[in-house]
């Protein structure tokens, strides 16, 4: 199996949790203010609208020139831009008026040596160029399932 978690990711002081829900248009899968990490006062506040997926890999005595459908990181995030829809452009106004960082990050778990493609379409550049995202990558292959974030 290959297990996909994308995250829209806005860290910051102070954040108004409602208010980004509101612009966004979509509900935070996880919203934690910086005195309730593990580390009171380490890191920021942090609101964060996830997408999961597992998928199926090929299994011992897969046809290798048989085609088999490889998941790909992009989906996922084309699910997270269609989700916000044209709310962003009132996010990015937003968010120049204030000291926050976005990131747009895929946590990927393979069983095999065979990760998921790792690109971005061309269309989605310009959503995270407008929204201010850094993109983040974590790869794990044959390590067991991703740990859940503390």
């Amino acid at each position: 199996m290959i297990e996909i978690r994308s995250r829209l990711a806005v860290g910051g002081d102070d954040l108004p949790f409602d208010e980004i829900t509101a612009l966004l248009g979509v509900l935070p899968t996880r919203q934690r203010r910086r005195h309730e990490f593990p580390v009171p006062g380490i890191g920021l506040d942090q609101w964060t609208y996830q997408i999961e997926g597992m998928y199926p890999t090929p299994g011992p005595g897969h046809d290798p020139l048989k085609p088999f459908p490889n998941p790909e990181v992009t989906a996922q995030f084309d699910q997270i831009r269609h989700a916000t829809g044209d709310r962003v452009q009132a996010f990015a106004g937003w968010r120049r008026d204030r000291s926050v960082e976005i990131w747009l990050s895929a946590a990927i778990q393979s069983e095999d040596d065979d990760p998921p493609t790792m690109a971005v379409s061309s269309d989605f550049v310009p959503f995270a160029a407008l929204m201010g995202a850094g993109l983040d990558f974590d790869i794990h292959t044959n390590a067991g399932p991703l740990a859940e974030a503390p």
